[in-house]
């Protein structure tokens, strides 16, 4: 399974799991990132690969939190690779916390700890 399509399905179970909620998990992952020094990839998440209440959930917890680090376009929000990463991190430890999280995901994030 390629990581991008692992990292839709993270953003959508996350959707249907945790609906309007979503928006407040998301703006508290955001506030938890901290930046590391140098430069990231910008990366783009279209609205079409993903549910649009995921896709929406993402946009007002990055307005709300007015964020520089990000561009909102028509279909797409652009970002930081590392921020990127951080924030389907943290909802896929969500979803394993909560015992949601697919076979895929679990094994995926068990063996990013392990470095594998």
């Amino acid at each position: 399974m390629l990581e991008t399509e692992l990292e839709l399905q993270i953003w959508s179970l996350a959707a249907q799991v945790y609906g309007p909620k979503l928006e407040s998990f998301v703006s508290q992952a955001r506030n938890h990132y901290r930046r590391r020094p140098g430069l990231d990839d910008p990366t783009r998440i279209y609205q079409t690969s993903m549910e649009s209440s995921a896709f929406q959930a993402l946009v007002r917890a990055f307005i709300a939190n007015d964020h520089s680090g990000f561009c909102l376009e028509n279909g797409y929000i652009e970002m930081r690779s590392a921020l990127r990463w951080h924030l389907s991190r943290r909802l896929q430890q969500m979803l394993i916390e909560d015992q949601h999280a697919t076979d895929a995901m679990r094994d995926n994030y068990f063996s990013a700890d392990l470095g594998l």
